[in-house]
């Protein structure tokens, strides 16, 4: 069961680095239009445009709920153990 939460959190990290990844694109377009090229700076937006990706965010609460009761209940074991 971890390991699909693991999987979640992995995807949201690909998704968070294909935002970021979109957003220089767009301001690289923004950039370019400025300079007066607004024919590439369509052709980056048309292209940003056209290859949406969303991720599904109702598992990530779940998954990070988990995570962090497996981490409290590794705690707590690693307490009971210092304390025997």
């Amino acid at each position: 069961m971890i390991d699909n939460h693991d999987q979640v959190i992995a995807d949201w990290f690909a998704y968070l680095k294909y935002r970021e990844a979109k957003a220089e694109k767009l301001q690289h377009a923004a950039k370019l239009a400025k300079q007066g090229n607004t024919q590439a700076a369509k052709n980056i937006m048309q292209q940003v445009d056209s290859a949406p990706v969303v991720f599904d965010g109702s598992k990530l609460r779940d998954a990070v709920k988990a995570l962090l009761k497996e981490r409290d209940s590794l705690k707590a074991q690693l307490q009971n153990h210092d304390t025997l």
